[in-house]
């Protein structure tokens, strides 16, 4: 059997994790890596050419939360337990063991997960719109709001405080990243300018993603995605929590169709860090 060597991801790694995905028909970019290793760390195993065939990322939230993504094993060394190493290793990364791990599991990833410990808290709605069948939903009330491009330098200390009462956690570097990343964004306006909520669009090669959407409820959410996916001409996607029924229900009557509800685990806690409700849509399963 060909010796594998678990060891830390580099930048320069990124090429060979780009191969990999594509390998498994997933949509990594060389983008989104340098985004997630920039804002975390990862590990991964190397064969004995020095490619790297395994990975996972571990990205900290400040002291609240974390999460894991980019689990990934080349089909030909799988059986091994490669994936399980690798997320472990990304376990161990964390100074505070306390600190509550999230992900979002694959079907074929779950028992993995939950053989380290993780558990199911929840449930997302993986929505999918096809080329050209977008359309605006009528009637939405914004109750005063208004939806406006969004600015970074004007907009993303709003948007960074606004992302930590949703999710639980300080992803200040991460959305920083995330924002110079995309290729669209809008803002929530209330009627003294202040900022109330926020969604981006960042584009891979097969759809233009959208998260997060942080919004007071599920019609200015509808209005946040809305402002991304009408200007979209490409297939769309967002991941919903399934327990936000009213953006779902606008969502369906826009053209998106749930195709997927995979499993929220946890790890270290029984549930999610304090949220305020206002998240209606992750930035990515890879980000939790």
């Amino acid at each position: 059997m060909e010796h594998v060597i678990l060891d830390r991801l580099r930048l320069e790694d990124i090429p060979d994790l780009v191969a990999l995905s594509d390998h498994l028909g997933w949509t990594y970019t060389a983008e989104e890596l340098t985004v997630m290793l920039s804002a975390g760390c990862g590990y991964g195993h190397r064969n004995e050419a020095g490619r790297m065939i395994s990975s996972a990322v571990l990205l900290p939230y400040g002291t609240e939360l974390a999460s894991i993504g980019a689990v990934m094993v080349d089909a030909d060394y799988r059986r091994r337990g490669l994936g399980q190493q690798a997320t472990q290793a990304c376990i161990e990364a964390l100074s505070d063991r306390s600190i509550p791990i999230m992900l979002v599991a694959t079907e074929q990833g779950k028992p993995l997960y939950e053989r380290l410990g993780f558990r199911t808290v929840g449930t997302l709605d993986k929505l999918i719109c096809e080329a050209g069948a977008y359309r605006s939903p009528a009637g939405l009330n914004l109750k005063g709001y208004r939806v406006e491009p969004l600015q970074i330098d004007r907009h993303l200390t709003a948007m960074v405080q606004l992302d930590r009462a949703a999710v639980g956690g300080d992803r200040e570097q991460f959305l920083r990243l995330r924002a110079q990343q995309a290729q669209t964004g809008a803002v929530l306006l209330d009627r003294l300018g202040e900022v109330a909520g926020f969604s981006l669009g960042i584009q891979n090669p097969v759809k233009m993603v959208i998260g997060p959407v942080v919004a007071p409820d599920g019609e200015l959410a509808a209005a946040l995605v809305d402002s991304i996916a009408r200007e979209q001409v490409g297939k769309l996607r967002i991941d919903v929590p399934s327990e936000r029924k009213e953006l779902l229900e606008l969502l369906n009557g826009c053209g998106f169709a749930c195709v997927n509800v995979p499993p929220v685990m946890l790890l270290h806690a029984e549930e999610l860090p304090n949220r305020d409700g206002t998240l209606y849509g992750i930035a990515a399963q890879a980000y939790g």
